[in-house]
Formats: structure tokens, C-alpha cells, sequence
């Protein structure tokens, strides 16, 4: 499932994204479909192993039977990128009491590149193995990371779900 907003410029964006993953899980042993979220199938993630989401375009609105049916499965759902904060919208759904994380917004990268040999202010370090790593990179403006907050950092279910220590 993907982003592919009408009132868009870029919504062809969506599709080229939905592509990129479909030849991406197509080299598995996998019968792999992308479709539009807006002709999202009520109980359609339900017939799949593993539905991906790409919300690809910040503050789309994502069709709440999609967020219905994603609230209710067990099925394995990856949500990629934006619009995770709808499924708080739902009533009586809580992203903290049902997967041990709040999706907090978005964090963008610095304003312009970043000049050569300066350290940028966007997670300028990267710990490995009780080493940090100072990053030294161009980072162009307008590019931008979800953020969440664990209800318990330490569990392996918030861990699993995209936050970390």
C-alpha cells in the first residue's frame, strides 16, 4: 500500500516507491502486489503474510478502514516513513498499549547542505559497539525522519517496532 494523493503534483512519487519495494521483496520467493491505499479493500490485510504501508507523503490522510483493519490484525504489518500518528485517531487505539510506542512527529534534517568537514546537527553520531562515530556528511534540507517515543525503550516489542536505547 501506498501514499498517492489526487490534489499532489508528486503523487506519481507513491507508485515509483511502491515499485521500488515490489521489485525490492520480488527477489524472495513472494506473489508481491502494490496498490494505492485509497483502494484499500476492507480486511484485505488480513489475505496477505505481510502488508507493507509507504507513507511516503507527510499528512496524507490514510483511509480509516485501512487504520481499522490495521488496529485489529494480527497479521504482520510495516509501516514506512509518515502518517502512523492516524492510528491514535482511532477510537479507543493506542499505538503505546497495543505496540509499546507513540509516534512523536518528524524530525527534519539541517536547513542546506552542510558544510564539508562540520559535523551536522541531525544525529551527528552513531554508536556501535560502545564506539561513537561522528558523522560527516551533506544533508539537503527538506528531507526528514519519523520520530517515536517507547513507552518502554528496554522491551524487545518496542525495540522490534522502530525505536531504540
Amino acid at each position: 500500500m501506498y501514499d498517492e494523493p489526487e490534489d499532489n503534483q508528486y503523487a506519481r512519487l507513491g507508485r515509483g516507491f511502491g515499485i521500488m519495494l515490489q521489485n525490492l521483496l520480488g527477489h524472495f520467493d513472494a506473489e508481491v502486489q502494490a496498490i494505492p491505499v485509497q483502494q484499500y479493500r476492507n480486511g484485505s490485510v488480513n489475505e496477505y503474510h505481510t502488508t507493507f504501508y509507504i507513507g511516503w507523503a507527510t499528512g496524507q490522510t490514510v483511509p480509516t478502514n485501512f487504520l481499522s483493519d490495521v488496529s485489529r490484525t494480527n497479521a504482520r504489518v510495516v509501516w514506512l516513513r509518515s502518517n502512523l500518528e492516524q492510528m491514535n485517531l482511532l477510537d479507543g487505539f493506542s499505538t503505546r498499549s497495543r505496540w509499546g510506542f507513540v509516534p512523536w512527529g518528524s524530525r527534519f534534517f539541517d536547513a542546506g547542505p552542510t558544510p564539508a568537514g562540520s559535523v551536522p546537527s541531525f544525529f551527528s553520531t552513531v554508536y556501535y559497539k560502545n564506539l561513537s562515530f561522528q558523522k560527516r556528511a551533506t544533508i539537503y534540507e527538506g528531507k526528514s525522519l519519523p520520530i517515536r517515543k517507547c513507552s518502554s525503550p528496554r522491551s524487545p516489542t518496542a525495540r522490534g517496532r522502530g525505536c531504540m536505547r
